[in-house]
């Protein structure tokens, strides 16, 4: 039980990638504080741009635990925009969700991940974070700002000398709700999301949720004690 007595929090929890942790989490042994905007029978309310659902979160389900050892920030938006047609609307609904939400969680959260003998942060990025694409710009731009602003996290941390580490994983074109919008109308999308990514070649497939849990899973544990500000691919080697 590689997460036997922790309590861990994830956002976007709802399905996908989200789902997929809380299932793994709850497997290895962790109490699992599920969350999403989209209420769904065991996931709490929370959208995750807003300060105030943040706080009432905080004080009404992570404070009777005391602390809080793993903070999943998975929560995301999704969607093809041609950059001449990106409002500054739509681009910031895309930092909202990706980045200043990550900031925001994160400074909430902060004194139970201080309160833990150890904790651990990992985000959900994208490997556009690494290898943006046009179709794709604000999504791409947000999770590089994600990005960076994890490793700036973990750098914090360690300066401090808190034991808190901050990582990300990093999934390629997933089996997702997200993904099949994206690809709603482009018939030969998938066909070259498969060539894009070597190893969907030999399985047979794209990523499944339950590879990029697995990696969260990794971050997540002790096993990764003194790893931080890492980006972990789950990519099939796409991003080679």
């Amino acid at each position: 039980m590689r997460l036997a007595g922790k309590v861990a929090l994830v956002t976007g929890a709802a399905g996908g990638i989200g789902a997929a942790i809380v299932a793994r989490f709850r497997a290895e042994g962790a109490h699992v504080l599920a969350t999403d905007r989209v209420e769904t029978p065991g996931t709490l309310p929370l959208d995750v741009t807003e300060r105030a659902q943040w706080d009432a979160l905080a004080a009404q389900h992570v404070a009777p635990h005391g602390r809080l050892d793993v903070l999943v920030h998975n929560a995301g938006i999704s969607g093809l925009t041609p950059l001449a047609d990106l409002s500054p609307e739509r681009w910031q609904a895309f930092l909202a969700v990706h980045a200043t939400a990550v900031l925001m969680g994160t400074q909430v959260l902060r004194p139970f991940l201080e309160a833990a003998p150890s904790a651990a942060i990992v985000a959900v990025g994208s490997t556009l974070a690494l290898r943006p694409a046009a179709p794709l710009a604000a999504y791409a731009a947000a999770k590089a700002a994600q990005r960076n602003l994890i490793k700036a996290m973990a750098l914090d941390f360690a300066a401090r000398g808190l034991p808190i580490r901050a990582n990300l994983v990093h999934p390629g074109s997933t089996e997702t709700a997200m993904m099949a919008a994206n690809l709603a109308g482009d018939p030969d999308g998938r066909a070259r999301r498969m060539a894009a990514h070597p190893l969907a070649r030999a399985l047979g497939r794209l990523v499944a949720p339950e590879d990029v849990a697995s990696a969260v899973l990794f971050l997540a544990s002790d096993e990764s004690r003194f790893v931080t500000g890492i980006d972990l691919p789950v990519d099939g080697g796409a991003t080679i």
